[in-house]
């Protein structure tokens, strides 16, 4: 079941981005409840959660090679669930979008957690196609390189256009190397172009 568009207006994410990207969203979000200690997603699956009630935490669990039988100190193992993060509501959470690793997933903080749930290739589809929630995106991610790479990665703009859109959207600085993996430039073209913004910006 779909959510109206104007729920997803409320998550920082969601800002001022076009209405054909809410409608085409909102068709493809779904609201799930779930109560403490439930697997929301694993990470092969790749979703993105935003949480509209509760508290979502994001753990890892250890699983034992498919390849040989379970024994008891890997059961033991199991047990033991490192807490990566905490989500509250109104937030994204991003972790889950980001990583293909197996051994990740999300439960319940609370004793009820509402969160709607969009599918990585529903995100990725939009990228590119609204600029803002492109930029939105890239503002959320905080110092995860792996997230910023698969975001630019997903763009359907040219290079220069890349690098525009990194630079006006992360909350942190990048080395020109770094900068020109993202974007697939030399590191002199990038050097270059930051010489020209800074050049524009001094004469205006």
């Amino acid at each position: 079941m779909s959510v109206p568009p104007e729920t997803l207006q409320k998550f920082e994410l969601f800002r001022g981005v076009s209405e054909r990207t809410l409608s085409y969203l909102s068709q493809r979000c779904v609201l799930r409840s779930f109560y403490r200690g439930a697997i929301v997603a694993d990470g092969y699956s790749g979703k993105l959660l935003l949480v509209k009630r509760g508290l979502v935490g994001v753990a890892t669990l250890f699983i034992a090679p498919t390849d040989r039988p379970l024994t008891r100190p890997d059961v033991e193992k199991q047990s033991v669930i490192p807490l990566l993060s905490v989500y509250g509501r109104g937030d994204t959470c991003l972790e889950l979008f980001v990583t293909n690793n197996p051994n990740l997933y999300a439960e319940s903080l609370t004793d009820l957690t509402e969160v709607y749930i969009l599918e990585r290739e529903d995100v990725l589809f939009v990228l590119g196609e609204d600029k803002v929630f492109t930029l939105n995106l890239l503002g959320l991610c905080g110092k995860v390189l792996s997230f910023v790479s698969l975001v630019v990665n997903a763009l359907k703009y040219p290079s220069g256009e890349r690098l525009n859109i990194i630079l006006s959207a992360l909350p942190f600085p990048l080395t020109q190397e770094v900068l020109g993996r993202l974007c697939g430039m030399r590191r002199e073209t990038v050097g270059r172009k930051l010489n020209r913004r800074k050049t524009h910006k001094t004469l205006n």
